[in-house]
């Protein structure tokens, strides 16, 4: 079977997609236990599942979450959120 017959599925990406890039980043910030987080459009690039994931860690997260989005559904993953604007 030749490289252009291989299905997506069978294909290693020669780097990671704009999702996992952004899980990579988003963990790697969470590794040290920060006291606080500043996420600038961090709903990019991320499919339903991480969406939900990502809403979830930051209701539990007990510090403080400063989040920067254009997307008007991000509101809901703020747990008290003080300004929108």
């Amino acid at each position: 079977m030749t490289t252009a017959a291989k299905t997506a599925s069978e294909t290693c990406p020669s780097s990671p997609a704009g999702g996992q890039k952004v899980k990579v980043v988003l963990a790697a910030a969470m590794w040290n236990c920060p006291h606080l987080l500043v996420l600038d459009e961090p709903t990019n690039y991320l499919d339903r599942d991480s969406l939900g994931a990502l809403a979830e860690g930051i209701r539990t997260f007990d510090g403080g979450v400063i989040m920067i989005s254009h997307n008007a559904g991000a509101s809901p993953y703020a747990k008290n959120s003080g300004c929108s604007l």
